[in-house]
C-alpha cells in the first residue's frame, strides 16, 4: 500500500510500473497540492515514490524507497494522467485542458512524448598538468 499523504494532496489518477524483473514498483501519482486547509490550488502536482518488493515466506513485502514531488510548471488546475508511451505520460489540466508531459525515469516534465532528455554528463578527472622544473 502507498504511503502518500492524501491530506497534501488531491490525487486524481494513478500510474504503475513494475521494474527490475518486478522487484521495484513505481508509483505515478497525478493531481494538485492542496491548500493547508484541504482547499483546492490549482497547482497541478505529479508525485513519484518508488518501493522495492520482496517475496518472504510465500507473501510480497514492499519496502519503501523513495518519494518525489514536481509541480506543474504554470497554476493550470489539477493533472490528471491520459496516456502513457513508454514511461513517458501526457497529463492534462482538467480545468483547462493544459497539456504536460512527465517522463519517469528522469523524474522531470519535457515538452512532448517524443523530446529527448538531456543527461548531465559525468565529470571526468583533471589532467595532471606539466609543471616546469625550476
Amino acid at each position: 500500500m502507498p504511503l502518500l499523504n492524501h491530506g497534501r494532496y488531491h490525487i486524481i489518477n494513478t500510474w504503475i510500473e513494475n521494474q527490475d524483473n518486478n522487484t521495484q514498483r513505481v508509483y505515478v501519482y497525478a493531481g494538485e497540492i492542496a491548500g493547508p486547509g484541504g482547499e483546492g490550488t490549482s497547482q497541478g502536482v505529479v508525485v513519484v515514490q518508488v518501493f522495492r518488493i520482496m517475496v518472504k515466506n510465500s507473501l510480497a513485502v514492499s519496502t519503501f524507497i523513495t518519494a518525489t514531488e514536481h509541480p506543474t510548471s504554470i497554476q493550470a488546475g489539477p493533472v490528471k494522467i491520459i496516456d502513457a508511451v513508454g514511461e513517458r505520460l501526457a497529463l492534462q489540466s482538467v480545468t483547462n485542458a493544459t497539456k504536460f508531459y512527465f517522463d519517469v525515469p528522469s523524474r522531470q516534465f519535457v515538452s512532448s512524448l517524443t523530446a529527448i532528455v538531456p543527461t548531465v554528463p559525468i565529470p571526468s578527472s583533471p589532467l595532471a598538468t606539466p609543471t616546469p622544473a625550476p
